[in-house]
């Protein structure tokens, strides 16, 4: 039961991460495009400044509803950030190499772009819950049942331990 419960919630955010991940893939197009065209920048510029916009998209998303990572204490927030803008540096390099590859034999940017954005959801996809999943354990809630014998040390944990004591 315990395997077909944990299937279950897996599936759960690998949908959500699917779905806001389209979101944040239209923001970063949109964002292409508009820079690449209206600001007149180039495909690697207009890229680099999408990317950023998508990538604080994608950091909200991911930690809110994909990963719930529900702590906003300082010091997991600087690690998640740096972790996760990290990684999605790395990301960037990828697709940045692909996108120059493909520009040299003439491919338009978006058709670069959406073939380079296989590899990148992938990676990301795998960075991302990495990151927070192992930050996770930072939204340990330090509080005590009330015969102070055992810690609550998840919010899970003490929601199981409510139901079972009614």
């Amino acid at each position: 039961m315990k395997a077909i419960k944990a299937w279950f919630i897996r599936m759960k955010e690998l949908n959500l991460y699917m779905i806001f991940g389209m979101i944040t893939t239209a923001v970063n197009y949109i964002a292409a495009i508009l820079f690449y065209h209206f600001f007149d920048m180039g495909e690697l510029t207009a890229n680099n400044f999408a990317w950023v916009v998508s990538v604080a998209v994608a950091y909200i998303t991911n930690k809110l509803y994909v990963f719930e990572s529900k702590s906003f204490a300082w010091r997991v927030v600087t690690r998640e950030v740096i972790s996760f803008f990290s990684a999605r540096l790395a990301s960037l390099l990828v697709e940045d190499l692909i996108i120059w590859i493909m520009g040299k034999f003439g491919i338009y940017l978006v058709v670069s772009k959406l073939i380079a954005s296989v590899f990148v959801v992938v990676m990301n996809y795998f960075f991302s819950r990495y990151i927070f999943k192992k930050n996770r354990g930072s939204d340990i809630v330090r509080e005590y049942e009330t015969d102070e014998t055992k810690p609550v040390l998840f919010k899970e944990e003490k929601k199981e331990n409510e139901m079972v004591e009614k």
